[in-house]
């Protein structure tokens, strides 16, 4: 048991010991009698030494109010709890020192200032390392790991933090070992469903977010992570049912509420997406992607100006959002502000320059400048980026047919069938009537 030795030395600390329950009488008795010897000794010495049983009672009043015979189910062990309670302790060692130094003879200046700076430079310097770790979140879990290499939730816990950072491996690993740990952790099952899910693996996420449900058929967020896969997949109408079960049993579930948000987008149900838009707002105002996909909503309604405004709220929030900058382009250049739309899709592609839709839409805007060699430019990176991109061909086609380049035209077009598109009939019969001649 680790508290005896860190009573006298804070090395090593550990934030969450885990939820390992003491089953056998071996593992309580000892402590146990211990806990009631330093009590008799309190008692005995309020009584005869009042000092001294102070100290003691420091110890046991301050742990008091927050101590039970009942085990804490989610932390059976917090070193955290004996903090201010041990000040007693290094108090105490610090008068028995003091005492001994008297008895041998050693009194003087120098000794007592020893005494005092010492145990304070030696503690303070292990608080300084201590901070070190609390600088990082992945830092002080790393931690936790190295100490309590049993601890299930540990491993659970920078499991998530690495699929926050991205480091889907990582959190993979950590989410295996806490399943390995712990069989009957649902959340490990989520956390490890939504890695397999952001590498596209749904069927193996599917089955860990059946088997969280299994274990506890009341968890939203397995419910949002099954429909996140299914949206992926193109399930769509199956994903909001998904999504709905998860903000049943979660009323104010924010992500929920945007996952169904994108998948009523993405079935055109434009008027549910809004409202459930509104609602993560609502919940979360400071959501920017929120902002942005009501904006995108409001856009293919129609509403160009709305769409702006939810773009601008979006980029407020968010000034480094390339998808804001690139959806605003879009609508201010449909209202005519060419020179703002063309800013915006510069700002996009400074932020991510192999952005495919920003550079598409830059080019769009120059061909509504007439700057249509510009505009081939911009498409024909986009297109070099990603070769199947059909509505860059298309626009492309515009461009080469303004140019009177009608055999590059033509080629678009089909490559534009080709990718599974379907060019607009008006500007087929124009091409076929410019070029003299028809696919």
């Amino acid at each position: 048991h680790p508290l005896p030795r860190l009573s006298f030395w804070p090395d090593p600390l550990v934030l969450d010991y885990g939820t390992p329950i003491a089953k056998q009488a071996a593992e309580i008795v000892p402590y146990a009698v211990g806990v009631f010897v330093l009590l008799a000794a309190t008692v005995v010495g309020l009584v005869a030494r009042p000092m001294w049983g102070f100290l003691g009672a420091w110890v046991f009043a301050i742990l008091a109010p927050s101590s039970s015979v009942v085990p804490l189910a989610t932390q059976t062990m917090a070193e955290h709890r004996m903090y201010l309670p041990l000040a007693g302790v290094v108090v105490l060692v610090i008068l028995l020192a003091y005492h001994a130094i008297v008895r041998l003879g050693w009194c003087s200046q120098w000794a007592l200032i020893a005494l005092v700076l010492v145990p304070a430079a030696a503690l303070g310097w292990r608080t300084h390392q201590r901070n070190a770790d609390y600088r990082s979140e992945l830092k002080i879990w790393d931690e936790t790991v190295k100490h309590r290499p049993q601890n299930d939730r540990a491993y659970l816990t920078r499991g998530s933090l690495f699929l926050v950072q991205g480091q889907i491996d990582a959190a993979l690993r950590d989410y295996d070992q806490a399943i390995a740990l712990n069989p009957r952790n649902a959340k490990a099952y989520i956390g490890r469903g939504n890695a397999l899910g952001d590498k596209r693996r749904c069927d193996e996420a599917m089955r860990d977010f059946d088997e969280a449900l299994r274990l506890n058929p009341y968890l939203a967020d397995a419910y949002n992570g099954r429909g996140t896969c299914l949206l992926d997949e193109g399930q769509v109408d199956a994903a909001i049912r998904e999504f709905s079960k998860a903000i049943a049993l979660e009323r104010n579930f924010v992500q929920a509420f945007y996952n169904r948000a994108t998948a009523y987008d993405a079935k055109g149900a434009f008027d549910a997406a809004i409202e459930d838009y509104d609602q993560v707002i609502r919940l979360q105002p400071d959501f920017a992607k929120a902002y942005n996909g009501r904006g995108s909503a409001y856009d293919s309604m129609g509403q160009v100006e709305a769409a702006i405004r939810d773009y601008g709220r979006a980029l407020a929030l968010r000034p480094d959002f390339p998808e804001a900058y690139n959806n605003r382009c879009s609508a201010l250049n449909i209202k005519g502000l060419f020179d703002e739309a063309i800013r915006d899709c510069d700002q996009a592609l400074l932020l991510r320059p192999d952005y495919v839709e920003a550079l598409t839409n830059r080019g769009n805007t120059l061909q509504s400048l007439g700057r249509y060699q510009a505009a081939l430019q911009d498409y024909d990176r986009a297109i070099a980026l990603n070769p199947a991109f059909a509505a860059a061909y298309h626009n492309r086609a515009l461009a080469h047919a303004r140019l009177s380049a009608y055999d590059k035209a033509w080629a678009d077009v089909a490559m534009v069938r080709k990718l599974g598109g379907t060019p607009p009939a008006r500007f087929i019969e124009e091409l076929t009537r410019m070029s003299g001649r028809s696919e």
